[in-house]
């Protein structure tokens, strides 16, 4: 890690407003950013893990094979495979309230909803509703904007360190099933 000094905080009155609330979103979509790189390489998992069932049960045949240790193998290695594959599919998993996020139930500070988060607009302001929507963020002053995206940044990022733990231990569990299905081609092969 590079030796940077500490700098003197600005204080909040010495950024002004808009300018926080321009910082703020772009913290907030920097991590929106990061959860759909996150779910891609999800679905890139999910897409080996089916490759690798197919080829170890319709291809290679392991399950199916009569020496003991290849067939007990291949099992191995589907179910480190569907496992992976559970795992990276709940991490891709919508995650529409806060108890997801925080682990608990949390309500919104502040006397306002997070008006950038579809799982609250659309819940909060159902079709024909529109007009107070655009309302109620019309009387949102600057600051609570500016909060509001902070405070959105902070809920994605613990979403997107939840995904991430998810996609790694899939992708784990992926190589393992991998190195299992190795194993079991070469003792086929050389048994």
């Amino acid at each position: 890690m590079p030796d940077i000094k500490e700098q003197p905080q600005p204080q909040e009155q010495d950024i002004p407003a808009l300018e926080r609330l321009k910082l703020y979103l772009g913290y907030a979509e920097t991590t929106r950013k990061w959860v759909t790189a996150l779910d891609t390489k999800a679905g890139f998992v999910s897409a080996l893990n089916a490759a690798l069932l197919g080829f170890v049960w319709a291809s290679a045949k392991l399950p199916d094979s009569t020496m003991v240790p290849v067939r007990n193998l291949g099992v191995a290695a589907t179910f480190a495979s569907v496992a992976s594959l559970m795992i990276a599919l709940w991490a891709v998993l919508p995650r529409v309230h806060l108890k997801a996020a925080y682990g608990k139930k949390v309500t919104y500070q502040g006397g306002y909803g997070p008006v950038s988060f579809f799982g609250y607009v659309a819940g909060r302001y159902p079709a024909g509703k529109g007009g107070v929507f655009r309302s109620d963020v019309d009387a949102l002053s600057v600051k609570q904007l500016a909060t509001e995206a902070l405070e959105q940044h902070h809920t994605v990022s613990l979403i997107a360190a939840k995904k991430t733990t998810g996609v790694a231990w899939s992708g784990i569990l992926l190589l393992f099933a991998i190195a299992l299905t190795l194993v079991a081609l070469l003792v086929k092969e050389f048994r």
